[in-house]
């Protein structure tokens, strides 16, 4: 799934709301698309590679969006390629800050 064109659509429906916060409009059916949004996941996982498509489609069935949270360098990587691949998932990309005191993110961006 392409993410530009759901991006454009939240902040196009972000500035209408803000402008117009009591006039419903089109654009709060975007956000009703989504009844919950997991703010902290990790979808990205490796032991979700088995079941990761089922747990997405119980996701969607249940109405859940996630920030799928990287740790380090790879499952920062593994966020971003989910994020690009599922129009209701976000990335977030970093370092925990007590597991992992060698990895220099720096030298990776």
């Amino acid at each position: 799934m392409e993410k530009e064109p759901l991006n454009e659509e939240l902040s196009q429906c972000t500035r209408v709301i803000l402008e117009n916060p009591t006039k419903k409009t089109s654009c709060y059916n975007f956000f009703m698309n989504h009844q919950y949004f997991d703010i902290h996941s990790h979808l990205n996982d490796p032991r979700f590679n088995e079941d990761r498509d089922e747990v997405l489609v119980r996701m969607r069935e249940a109405g859940v969006a996630s920030i799928v949270v990287g740790t380090d360098k790879k499952m920062s990587e593994d966020a971003i390629t989910l994020a690009e691949k599922n129009s209701d998932i976000w990335a977030t990309i970093g370092l925990h800050p007590t597991d992992n005191h060698a990895e220099n993110f720096d030298d990776a961006i």
